[in-house]
């Protein structure tokens, strides 16, 4: 598990755990909208949207910062596993394409031409 995806967790329960409401914003909000009323000059209804306003931007951010860091996360590991898919398909084919079986005793033989070797054999394709 790489390191980045805890914090993603961590980053995405914040965001949800500010985002949905609970019982203790009955006392943050109207906390901290009396210090920004303080500070800023401004009413207590004023404070208490903006510190509403504030807790709500906090909660998105940490929801997009998380989706963003697992979204990198997960991207890394779409890209790796479609690398060696990749890798895997290609052996196959080049082992499929080089290998021309033997009349003999039936283990066959790989040869380094591919499919050259069927395109210069002496019989016709269609007789």
């Amino acid at each position: 598990m790489p390191r980045r995806l805890p914090l993603a967790f961590a980053l995405m329960a914040s965001g949800v755990y500010i985002i949905v409401p609970t019982p203790d914003e009955l006392v943050l909000h109207p906390l901290t909208g009396c210090l920004l009323s303080r500070y800023l000059n401004v009413s207590i209804q004023t404070g208490v949207i903006m510190s509403i306003g504030a807790y709500f931007v906090i909660g998105f951010a940490f929801i997009v910062s998380s989706i963003v860091i697992g979204g990198t996360v997960v991207l890394d590991e779409l890209n790796r596993r479609m690398v060696e898919r990749g890798a895997h398909i290609s052996r196959y084919i080049s082992v499929s394409l080089t290998y021309v079986p033997e009349l003999g005793d039936g283990r066959g033989v790989r040869h380094s031409e591919g499919a050259c070797v069927l395109a210069a054999s002496p019989f016709e394709r269609f007789d």
